[in-house]
């Protein structure tokens, strides 16, 4: 008998599966989730607390023997998956989800198995507040060099920028504004150290400040040096 070891990812709100076979036996006959939609979305009514999806794996080709999927969760993969599909998804917690029978087999001539189930539970103790707050990093993170505002990015969600703020503190500890500045700043430092002979007027720029002044002051109360003494010191 052969046995695969195949990982699955869970994140909040969103079911992505990534397949990764683990070769125990020099296995070259690759397992794929048998299903064409790799992302199932769950929508939280306010009185479903459990759900469940269940899918199937299986094998490009037959084999002569019976061929056992060993399945688990791998939050390390949310890195993947948003990289993949371009989210901002986060792990469920360990308590929101379980796999009932973790272990299936593809019976030898087969290619494929028998149903996989994934139970999902405790969801109304998911703070469903983090909607707002995902899609607002995602968006400073792939525009903090665009003249961007919190007003904007409240926008974009559908909430006040007053609301937002009290998101961003009650998760992340600091307002929309304070976020968006660090993440600048930070990314400032980037180029002062990669790019020596840029000007600092041009930083500011790149980086989401129009004014070059107000990029320095910013930069000093945030790391208590100018960006040319930054530059110096490191």
């Amino acid at each position: 008998m052969k046995r695969v070891n195949l990982y699955l990812i869970s994140a909040a709100l969103l079911t992505g599966f990534l397949t990764s076979c683990n070769d125990m036996e020099n296995f070259d006959n690759n397992v794929f989730v048998d299903n064409t939609i790799k992302v199932n979305s769950i929508f939280l009514k306010g009185s479903n607390d459990s759900e469940q999806r269940s899918f199937k794996v299986a094998i490009a080709k037959q084999e002569s023997e019976d061929v056992t999927i060993h399945i688990a969760a791998d939050p390390s993969l949310v890195s993947t998956y948003n990289e993949g599909y371009y989210d901002q998804t986060i792990a469920l917690p360990t308590n929101c989800y379980k796999i009932p029978e973790p272990e299936v087999v593809i019976p030898a001539g087969s290619v494929q198995s028998s149903e996989i189930t994934i139970v999902f539970e405790n969801l109304l103790s998911l703070d469903r507040d983090q909607k707002y707050v995902l899609p607002v990093i995602k968006e400073i993170e792939t525009s903090y060099a665009s003249e961007i505002t919190v007003q904007k990015l409240s926008q974009q969600v559908y909430v006040t920028p007053q609301y937002l703020s009290r998101l961003f503190s009650k998760f992340l500890g600091c307002s929309v504004y304070k976020y968006l500045t660090n993440y600048r700043i930070n990314k400032a430092k980037e180029l002062l150290l990669t790019h020596q002979r840029m000007e600092i007027q041009q930083i500011s720029q790149l980086v989401g400040f129009l004014d070059t002044s107000h990029f320095i002051a910013m930069f000093k109360k945030f790391t208590g040096i100018t960006p040319l003494d930054f530059r110096k010191l490191n």
